[in-house]
């Protein structure tokens, strides 16, 4: 995988909790200064995140599970149903598991199967208690009992010998486990959709004591790791699964830019519509907005929206979006609908900056300014700040290449570790539609020459033209 296209995934993953419970600024300046890492790990689903790189990522195809709007009824996890119905062993995940409708789903209709494989390294049990899963996603619900004498910070990933891209995924529930206690915690996980088997699979846990002098130690004294081992066969997955081929001619034109509709997924946690974007289009196209799906059974009508969306290739023409909710297999009909797309033209994808007098010099538009992240968000930071309308997905974010050029020409990267990167924070006004986001990108302490030149790869610009097409 490539170093953008594992941001882009990263930037997708913010994206699509745009629409979830607003945070406290306190909460999120508490969770900037832990250095959260491992791709996104969230505390009650956070609205922040930091793109990371490394070993930390060890996937391509990242996706956090998150609805932005529940689907109702039958076809996919009501509210109020859901909080009636018995998990059994696994009701301690219900806060862990709140906000994310597919795991919601998935407790609620028995698809998550007990493992209970445990491991206990020094004062630290930790219990792999569950898994569900199809053969692009999957949900591990584990638990870890704390006996030290010091709260622990959780951080993990998941590993396998035949990941291919790999696999990396978010992180939900309580990230701090106090002295006595025990922590639940959920790590959804993308898969690889080309990998036929998974060898060697394991969840792999890295605790560490929340004390100053653990946390500002690089090395592993202050921290303990354990590995979780498990099975996970995609035959017996795929086995369960849905597909409708769609006729290579299937397709929807926005002002000239053209995008396939590739295959219809249906499994028994979620739906998957995989899309491409023509080659031969003049624009960049960034991605959809509002994309959902309608499914019509003995004359009802239901609409899924999307929980997520992740790249399928590196070169960023093909993506597969996530709902959270199942069609059923008696279902009449089921359209793909969205309300346009996010482009730019190739000459406008170029950010300019001066970071001394925070002013932005040329830009697509005149949307966005740039400012000073503040001494809270420790130095080195610079905030990109939008306000208007909000967009769904992968359209409402600024993402910027990590290589960027300084006034003599000299390139310089973007640090991307497990505490430092991008993170974006977005606060929505009452009508859920307008709102501010800001969008922080560590440059680092350097003083260099200006202006700085960023190429862009992803920037609010929606064209707006609603659009639905007959799946089958």
């Amino acid at each position: 995988m490539t170093e953008t296209e594992e941001k882009i995934l990263h930037q997708d993953a913010d994206a699509n909790h745009r629409q979830a419970a607003e945070i406290s600024r306190s909460k999120l300046d508490s969770a900037v200064r832990k250095g959260i890492g491992a791709g996104r790990i969230r505390a009650r689903r956070r609205n922040v995140f930091y793109a990371s790189g490394g070993a930390l990522v060890v996937a391509a195809m990242l996706m956090l599970m998150v609805a932005l709007l529940q689907p109702a009824g039958e076809f996919g996890p009501d509210s109020e149903i859901s909080a009636r119905q018995d998990w059994r062993e696994f009701e301690v995940f219900r806060e862990a598991a709140e906000g994310d409708q597919r795991l919601i789903h998935a407790l609620d209709h028995g698809e998550v199967r007990p493992l209970n494989v445990s491991e206990q390294q020094k004062e630290y049990t930790a219990t792999l208690q569950g898994i569900a899963a199809d053969s692009r996603s999957m949900f591990l619900l584990y638990s870890v009992k704390n006996d030290s004498d010091q709260p622990i910070l959780i951080s993990e990933n998941f590993e396998s010998d035949n990941e291919g891209p790999g696999a990396s995924g978010s992180s939900s529930g309580n990230d701090e486990v106090k002295p006595g206690q025990i922590g639940y915690r959920v790590l959804t996980v993308m898969l690889n959709p080309n990998t036929d088997s998974w060898q060697n699979a394991a969840l792999n846990l890295a605790l560490t004591s929340n004390e100053a002098k653990a946390m500002l130690s690089s090395t592993m004294k202050y921290r303990t790791e354990i590995r979780l081992p498990f099975e996970l066969d995609r035959s017996l997955l795929a086995a369960k699964e849905r597909i409708w081929q769609e006729d290579p001619a299937a397709s929807i034109t926005i002002e000239g830019q053209r995008i396939h509709i590739v295959r219809t997924v249906a499994t028994p946690i979620g739906t998957y519509v995989d899309i491409a974007y023509d080659e031969a289009n003049t624009q960049k196209v960034f991605g959809v907005i509002r994309p959902r799906l309608t499914v019509e059974r003995n004359g009802r009508i239901e609409e899924l929206m999307t929980s997520g969306s992740y790249s399928t290739d590196a070169s960023g023409l093909s993506e597969s979006l996530q709902f959270a909710g199942v069609i059923p297999e008696d279902a009449d009909s089921a359209a793909f609908a969205i309300d346009g797309i996010s482009a730019l033209d190739p000459d406008k994808l170029e950010l300019t900056i001066d970071t001394e007098k925070m002013q932005v010099l040329k830009a697509p538009d005149s949307s966005v300014t740039v400012e000073s992240a503040g001494d809270e968000y420790a130095e080195g930071y610079i905030a990109l700040k939008r306000s208007g309308k909000h967009l769904n997905g992968i359209a409402d974010n600024i993402l910027l290449n990590s290589v960027f050029e300084d006034g003599d020409g000299v390139e310089h990267e973007i640090e991307y570790t497990n505490s430092k990167g991008q993170m974006s924070y977005s606060s929505t006004e009452a009508n859920g539609e307008e709102g501010t986001t800001w969008d922080y990108f560590y440059l680092g302490v350097e003083k260099w020459p200006q202006p700085l030149t960023f190429t862009i790869e992803n920037y609010p610009s929606p064209i707006r033209q609603a659009i639905k097409i007959q799946l089958y």
